[in-house]
């Protein structure tokens, strides 16, 4: 799962599947895996987070998009992670891009 983290797309596309199956603390990482590869991969993640918002699960774009480290943020995240978000030019994730740079700007 730490790979995914790294930004490249064959390992955030197995996110989805590796959800399925997560425990707690499992899911918990899977989100702040895909945190780190946001400001290096943001289709890749925008392809892989839930589309629909406030059912709880694991990949939803609040969770992804929200900064979820649990102890210390990145240096410079918030600004590189909305830099990249907001380059995405793919019309078919427009409405995913917007809301995680909503869950950005508020956290």
């Amino acid at each position: 799962m730490d790979k995914i983290g790294s930004g490249r797309s064959e390992w955030v596309a197995l996110a989805p599947k590796l959800a399925e199956g997560a425990d707690a603390g499992n899911a918990e990482g899977l989100g702040i895996e895909l945190a780190y590869a946001l400001p290096k991969n943001p289709q890749a993640v925008l392809n892989v987070v839930d589309p629909l918002e406030g059912d709880g699960h694991i990949l939803e774009v609040s969770r992804v998009c929200g900064i979820p480290f649990i102890e210390t943020v990145p240096a410079g995240y918030k600004v590189k992670a909305l830099r990249a978000v907001r380059n995405v030019t793919e019309p078919r994730l427009r409405d995913v891009k917007a809301r995680c740079i909503e869950a950005l700007e508020k956290s």
